[in-house]
C-alpha cells in the first residue's frame, strides 16, 4: 500500500492540473461568448444580437422602399391612364 502512494499522488496532481486547464478554457470560452467585462470586446452573444437587430431594421427599410416604389409605379401608371383619357 505504501508503494502506491507516490503513484496516487502523481495521479491527483495530474487531475488537479487538468482541472486548472479546464477552468482556464471555460473562462476563455466565457469571454468569447459574453465579452470582456472590463470594457473590451462585446462578445459573440452581443454581436449576434446586434446582427439580428440590424437585419430587422434592414427588413423594415426594404419593405418601406418596396412600398414606395410600387406606389410610384401605380401613380405613374394612373397619371398616364388619366391623362390619355382626357386628351
Amino acid at each position: 500500500m505504501i508503494d502506491s502512494q507516490p503513484a496516487v499522488l502523481a495521479q491527483l496532481a495530474r487531475i488537479e492540473n487538468d482541472g486548472r486547464e479546464t477552468r482556464a478554457r471555460v473562462e476563455d470560452l466565457d469571454k468569447l461568448l459574453r465579452g470582456d467585462r472590463g470594457g473590451g470586446d462585446p462578445g459573440l452573444l452581443t454581436e449576434v444580437d446586434r446582427l439580428k437587430q440590424s437585419e430587422s431594421r434592414r427588413a423594415v427599410w426594404s419593405v418601406t422602399a418596396m412600398t414606395a416604389a410600387i406606389g410610384a409605379v401605380v401613380a405613374a401608371a394612373w397619371s398616364v391612364l388619366t391623362k390619355g383619357g382626357h386628351q
